[in-house]
């Protein structure tokens, strides 16, 4: 639902009305699309919440010295290069599941800085934080999803007759109502309901865009 969510960001912006044009079940359907890609994570959610909520047998002690605080530098120091690298290559490609990844390896690095012993002693949260980081990467990639169409809509174009008028347009959404649809040519949005649109034709396209 996170990635149906997302979807709708380009469209509407956050909070925008469009999300409720169509009922809960019809999101629901929608989000189908995102379920083989949720499917592939929720088969390691098992084994993280297995090592979450393993107890532990006796709290972890960090060695003093300050080879240790040394060490501890230089591995925050390194996780805040590669975040850093992760963010200005997210911002330049415009990638919005980038900025999250840049997000998650701050917060690690954080962590690590605050309290080193954190993600021995805090496993439960740890389960926490990598289910919102989830959400978070659902949605990020919910908005890359419908950016990149309404971006390069030539493979998405169908032709539609909408109030006898024939037009190219991309149809982003069908609910009971009507349909979502996106007007490449004067870059508008519109909901036409199904009373006014008479055809869709659009040509066959290949699974693989092998030349």
């Amino acid at each position: 639902m996170s990635w149906e969510v997302g979807s709708f960001i380009p469209i509407s912006g956050i909070g925008g009305s469009t999300f409720g044009l169509f009922s809960l079940s019809e999101h629901l359907t929608f989000a189908m699309e995102a379920l083989p890609f949720a499917l592939v994570f929720a088969a390691f959610l098992p084994v993280i919440f297995a090592g979450a909520s393993k107890p532990l047998r006796r709290r972890p002690r960090l060695p003093d010295g300050r080879s240790m605080r040394i060490g501890l530098r230089i591995g925050v120091t390194i996780l805040a290069v590669i975040g850093t690298g992760i963010a200005a290559l997210g911002i330049y490609l415009r990638s919005s599941p980038m900025l999250v990844l840049s997000f998650a390896v701050f917060a690690v690095a954080a962590t690590i800085a605050l309290y080193p012993p954190a993600m021995f002693l805090w496993p439960k949260q740890l389960f926490i934080g990598v289910a919102a980081f989830a959400m978070a990467m659902a949605m990020a990639l919910g908005v890359d999803y419908t950016r990149a169409i309404l971006n390069s809509p030539g493979p998405h174009t169908v032709r539609a007759v909408i109030n006898d008028t024939s037009k190219e347009v991309v149809v982003l959404r069908t609910g009971e109502r009507g349909l979502l649809i996106y007007e490449p040519d004067s870059r508008h949005f519109a909901f036409a309901k199904w009373d006014v649109v008479k055809r869709f034709d659009w040509p066959r396209q290949p699974i693989l865009n092998a030349q």
